[in-house]
């Protein structure tokens, strides 16, 4: 069995887009992307095809890496935005070499975090994960909260609620630089996304970054900087007075005092969780 590997990039996009929906047929989730939501993912999700990595036996492609590299800061950090073999090729141990050749590009690259997300029931991607180095930093809530949920919102009194794009800089010292990758408030700006601060007295004493679908009122809560007023920060900025539909997406359960929050006041876990792992 002759295995060799190539960049994404050197697919043709129907290559690409048949290698994709064939790598995850029969996964947890199965990535039913149409061709034109394939080929935009790239730009969307920060994913690069000169980056990724694909995986060939006897000159057929079977596997992939999909991956990109953004700076945050001064670091330069990784995501590994899907991994996928085709279903004649799994349980052969293949990925483990499909996943060193990956690591060697981004570290030609000079990437200094590698960083990737698995679903929390994917107990054999999570092993691969671990054997090829990963550590488990932390798991990441679903919650969803529907319609109204208060009659009233409470009163402000003492603060003020201010917003600003997700892309302000502002975002980079509230939010944690080693957040996951579709959650730092870089990546806000593609969705349309804000990050909502609570003040008093000028000082910023917490901030949730979302994202609102001004076309059908939805929205979606990424991060949250937990201090004093967080329950009423949320309430306000997640609309909770108004018949919407809200969601986490990744939220880290490290907020459990929002978690608290949300939970006591309408929301439901969604049913599925997501690992962060950790280079």
């Amino acid at each position: 069995m002759a295995i060799t590997y190539k960049r994404f990039s050197e697919l043709t996009y129907e290559e690409g887009h048949a290698l994709f929906l064939k790598g995850f047929e029969g996964y947890f989730i199965p990535m039913k992307l149409t061709f034109d939501q394939f080929t935009t993912r790239f730009g969307n999700e920060g994913l690069s095809p000169a980056l990724s990595v694909v995986a060939l036996e006897e000159g057929v492609p079977f596997g992939f890496v999909l991956q990109g590299i953004r700076k945050v800061g001064e670091m330069k950090i990784s995501w590994n935005g899907g991994t996928g073999i085709i279903p004649s090729h799994r349980g052969k141990k293949l990925a483990i070499g499909m996943m060193e050749e990956a690591e060697r590009v981004l570290l030609e690259n000079g990437v200094t975090l590698q960083t990737l997300e698995a679903l929390s029931q994917n107990e054999p991607a999570i092993a691969l994960y671990e054997r090829m180095g990963y550590s488990l930093t932390e798991t990441l809530r679903f919650l969803s909260g529907k319609g109204k949920l208060v009659d009233e919102l409470p009163p402000l009194r003492s603060f003020t609620i201010e917003r600003v794009p997700a892309h302000h800089p502002i975002g980079e010292t509230i939010f944690p630089k080693e957040a996951p990758w579709q959650c730092i408030p870089s990546h806000g700006p593609r969705a349309g996304g804000e990050i909502v601060l609570l003040k008093k007295d000028e000082a910023v004493t917490c901030a949730v970054l979302l994202r609102k679908n001004y076309a059908t009122g939805d929205i979606t809560l990424f991060q949250v900087s937990e201090g004093e007023g967080i329950e009423l920060l949320l309430a306000h900025a997640l609309e909770m007075n108004e018949e919407v539909n809200r969601n986490t997406y990744n939220l880290s359960e490290k907020c459990d005092r929002s978690i608290a929050f949300l939970m006591a006041n309408g929301f439901e876990d969604a049913g599925i969780s997501q690992v962060l792992m950790h280079k």
